[in-house]
């Protein structure tokens, strides 16, 4: 009995470790579909059928060890390595810069 409760002890301090520990990837955990209609509204407007549009939510933070080891633990899910993932409000091409002679003013 003794020796089945330090097993039991051993598994939850490494699941808690894996968990705790950042693994380089990030997550991108998807949600349900969700009807646009309740959060928007078009003055004017009268659509034929008001449940047509829909959103998804993506949700992407850092995945742990954990869920890189075990990625069946969040279905619907996608790894990513940190380097593929854009930050919001970013472009994956780099930016486009002007010469240093073109920002004299004249």
């Amino acid at each position: 009995m003794k020796l089945a409760g330090s097993v039991v002890v051993l598994a939850l301090v490494a699941i808690i470790i894996l968990f705790s520990l950042p693994s380089g990837k990030f997550i991108l955990l998807v949600d349900v579909a969700h009807p646009v209609a309740p959060f928007m509204q078009v003055q004017g407007a009268h659509p034929a059928n008001a449940e047509s549009v829909y959103f998804v939510d993506v949700q992407e933070r850092k995945a742990s060890e954990l869920e890189a080891l075990f990625p069946w633990i969040h279905p619907h899910s996608s790894l990513e390595p940190a380097g593929d993932v854009v930050p919001p409000c970013a472009t994956a091409s780099p930016g486009r810069t002007l010469p240093a002679t073109s920002s004299r003013w004249t």
